[in-house]
């Protein structure tokens, strides 16, 4: 399809589907009693944005982000059989992948796809306090095939509604009024994330 005839959006839903990663999942017992309380405290998001992906408007800025769905906070939906977020299984082994919902605000119309190709390299990092006492690597939670999707607005309205009625709807809003910063903006999860003991991670 023609550049031109790229929907634009300033205002554009992303969909994240954050699978394997590099390094090696931690197992339940690399984590300690407090951290399995609260496994926010092991996690970070890092929020990729490379304009230089973009064929136009390069010179865009992000002006705020809303966490619509903060990915890991476990979702289990009897009615259609959905399980996201993160979770032990009985083995105790870390189950399921991060797949946060983020709308992002811009100064001005980009092309959608465009924009999608360039924020899909972020990524969820998770470590512990063992895996930095012995300098063992931390574990990325990333997009390596490009599943990560834009949602039209009635697909984000439907997502909105489903994760209240789940009683998983975030709303954090993140603003930036010089612009997001390019290549790499970090924010720990417990400033956004509902994940804790009561939500089912620790199952």
């Amino acid at each position: 399809m023609p550049i031109s005839s790229l929907p634009s959006s300033d205002e554009i839903t992303v969909r994240f589907t954050l699978g394997e990663g590099d390094g090696y999942r931690p197992e339940k017992k690399e984590f300690s009693e407090y951290e399995l309380s609260d496994m926010r405290t092991c996690m970070t998001m890092s929020i990729c944005w490379e304009p230089s992906e973009m064929e136009e408007n390069q010179d865009a800025k992000i002006i705020w982000f809303e966490v619509i769905y903060d990915g890991i906070t476990l979702i289990k939906d009897k009615d259609y059989g959905i399980w996201l977020g993160y979770w032990f299984d009985e083995d105790d082994e870390l189950c399921g992948h991060p797949c946060p919902i983020i709308r992002f605000k811009l100064d001005r119309k980009v092309k959608t796809e465009q924009f999608r190709r360039s924020i899909w390299t972020s990524s969820l990092r998770i470590t512990t306090a063992s895996r930095e006492g012995t300098g063992e690597e931390p574990y990325y939670a990333e997009d390596h095939d490009g599943s990560t999707s834009i949602l039209s607005k009635k697909k984000r309205d439907d997502w909105i509604s489903f994760l209240k009625n789940n009683n998983v709807f975030c709303g954090k809003i993140f603003h930036f009024p010089n612009g997001l910063p390019e290549y790499g903006y970090s924010i720990p999860t417990t400033e956004f994330a509902l994940l804790s003991s009561n939500t089912g991670a620790d199952t």
